[in-house]
């Protein structure tokens, strides 16, 4: 073999042995290769690291503004365990159930006292109702105050002496005409200078009674000009029993929780010569009294219902607007009360206010139906008040006032209310005024 073939195939082989190390070596050392090789190895170990820890908080992100962590002791650091999370989760569920439970246990205690205080108050209002009666059947069924209206001309002397404390001992009021001195009796007597609200006093136990469920009426009679109207309505700087009993009628209404369950109508009329004219509904059909029930009940009589003090007034005003004040006449004013109160009894009262035509007009044109009319309600009050001295049957059929208020004049509460002058110039009407009112007592 000649030495230039021998050369060739040590080339070869060298050559044929030397290329793929050099090629492993340089792909080995390549610095691209090596860096993603790294950053591959770098990534798969951040994915493994992952996988076995749960996720971090939101805090340790690099969303946001930056948080300081602050070191914490190997005892708070080890409550980052997700052993631990479970435990304060179990913990925290445990005390809201605990807390939750709590305020059951005392919403529960809380109802208890209120149905306890419910019915102490159910009863205590019962043993006041009860008590209330007593106090008005131990006045009577009907009961006659005498109110003296101040002097504004030459006096009239009128004395008044207090009666005794005793049981049913009348008050004395004295008349004094000069040539006699006559003396008359009634329940009560009430100075000139009385003001309203001493007044009201004497009646605020009525209106209280019809807001228990009972009938009251209550009935002003005096001579014209003897402060009659100015008793029931008032002035604009002191009001008078009806501003003042609406008040106390929702007033004790409210205190009492009935407003909910409890209606509350109004209706006025007035008779004049035997007929009956709706105040509140002038265009309406004549009426006539009619028995529905075993109740007494004016037929076709417009009933408005109110919820406040101030419609209750304005109802008055307007009916009083609607009155023929050229013709005597009685205006009845009629509220009514139906529901029932806390403890479920049903409540059925009734509150008339009666302002009666003038003592002095029974001598008028009108006389004839007038004295009619006060004659049957002596008759009827007279045997209330003395059932054993007045054998006959009570004339409510007499009267169209008295057929009216015969459910209430029966078995009701009344107060006949009079006023008289002191006024020298009405001394007739005073005595008259004084012996219609004397003779309820002592008929």
């Amino acid at each position: 073999m000649s030495p230039s073939r021998v050369d060739k195939r040590k080339s070869a082989f060298s050559a044929s042995m030397q290329l793929p190390k050099k090629r492993k070596v340089q792909a080995y050392l390549d610095p691209r290769n090596i860096r993603d090789k790294l950053g591959a190895w770098k990534e798969l170990k951040r994915m493994q690291e992952t996988e076995n820890r749960p996720d971090l908080p939101s805090i340790f992100t690099n969303e946001g503004p930056p948080v300081v962590i602050q070191a914490q002791s190997p005892s708070k650091t080890a409550a980052l365990t997700p052993c631990n999370w479970e435990i304060t989760a179990k913990s925290a569920q445990n005390e809201s159930e605990t807390e939750v439970k709590a305020l059951k246990a005392t919403i529960s205690s809380l109802q208890s006292q209120v149905e306890s205080l419910t019915q102490r108050v159910v009863a205590a209002e019962s043993y006041r109702k009860l008590l209330q009666g007593h106090i008005l059947d131990l006045k009577g069924p009907i009961r006659v105050i005498c109110r003296v209206s101040p002097c504004v001309a030459a006096s009239l002397p009128i004395d008044y002496p207090e009666a005794g404390f005793g049981c049913g001992q009348l008050h004395t009021i004295a008349l004094n005409l000069g040539f006699a001195r006559l003396s008359f009796t009634c329940d009560q007597v009430l100075p000139p200078e009385t003001r309203q609200t001493q007044v009201f006093a004497e009646v605020q136990s009525y209106v209280q009674a019809a807001i228990d469920g009972q009938q009251v009426t209550i009935l002003a009679y005096g001579a014209t000009g003897s402060g009659k109207s100015y008793t029931m309505e008032g002035s604009q700087t002191e009001a008078g029993i009806l501003p003042r009993a609406a008040d106390c009628l929702f007033e004790g209404v409210r205190q009492q929780h009935l407003s909910a369950n409890l209606r509350i109508v109004a209706s006025c009329l007035y008779i004049s010569d035997d007929y009956l004219h709706d105040l509140l509904c002038p265009q309406s059909h004549r009426l006539s009294i009619k028995s529905l029930g075993g109740k007494v009940v004016v037929d076709l009589l417009s009933w408005h219902e109110v919820s406040s003090p101030q419609q209750l007034l304005s109802l008055w005003r307007t009916a009083k607007g609607h009155k023929r004040n050229e013709q005597a006449s009685h205006c009845l004013f009629q509220v009514v009360l139906e529901g029932s109160d806390a403890s479920g009894r049903i409540i059925e009262g009734q509150l008339n206010l009666v302002e009666l035509a003038g003592a002095d007009e029974a001598k008028g044109p009108d006389g004839k139906w007038l004295e009619a009319t006060f004659s049957a309600l002596k008759k009827v009050i007279s045997g209330r008040i003395r059932p054993n001295k007045v054998p006959c049957l009570p004339a409510y059929r007499d009267s169209k006032l008295t057929r009216i208020l015969q459910d209430s004049l029966s078995a009701g509460k009344v107060l006949f209310l009079v006023t008289v002058a002191s006024d020298a110039n009405k001394a007739a009407e005073t005595r008259q005024t004084l012996g219609y009112a004397s003779d309820l007592q002592t008929i």
